[in-house]
């Protein structure tokens, strides 16, 4: 048996979903299925770039969480074709910067293609590439968020999972 507070909380939730989808069948609300579940469900893409691997490992545990597909910037889809609610980026520092097809990827984005982006990276000696990602991010005019997700050296089942949980704070 559910206690009072959560029975409320439920039959609120149940019935005003009933009621608002009952007054859109009827016309009070303007807008197609789809226009409709554009609204309703957040889009997120994930774009990444690794030499080593590790980053693309990070990144298809954040896509799984997802529900979305994890691409490399230098594949023939990274380009977003559509703008997104949540854009994660993920690189790696290779001798004190980003790489270049991540650094020319940044270069291509504007503010409308993402509300937010979220950043990821992976290295074996310094955070440093979230500093530049961030940057590059905000040169484009885009919302980054303070928190991001780093390992050192190559992620573990532990976190694979903690990046699946880092995800889907954002999500």
């Amino acid at each position: 048996m559910l206690d009072e507070k959560t029975d409320m909380y439920i039959r609120l939730y149940c019935q005003g979903t009933v009621a608002l989808t009952c007054e859109w069948i009827l016309g009070k609300y303007k807008a197609s299925p789809e226009e409709l579940g554009k609204e309703l469900i957040m889009s997120v893409a994930i774009r990444y770039y690794s030499r080593s691997g590790n980053t693309k490992e990070v990144a298809e545990a954040i896509a799984k969480a997802a529900g979305v597909s994890a691409v490399s910037v230098d594949a023939g889809d990274a380009k977003l074709s559509q703008p997104v609610d949540v854009l994660f980026v993920g690189g790696a520092l290779y001798a004190y910067g980003i790489d270049s097809h991540l650094k020319d990827y940044l270069k291509t984005l504007n503010k409308n293609d993402a509300k937010k982006a979220v950043v990821f990276s992976t290295s074996w000696i310094s955070k440093h590439s979230i500093d530049l990602i961030k940057k590059g991010l905000e040169e484009a005019g885009i919302t980054v968020v303070e928190e991001s997700f780093y390992v050192k050296s190559k992620p573990s089942e532990e976190q694979l999972k903690e990046a699946a949980d880092f995800a889907r704070k954002y999500i």
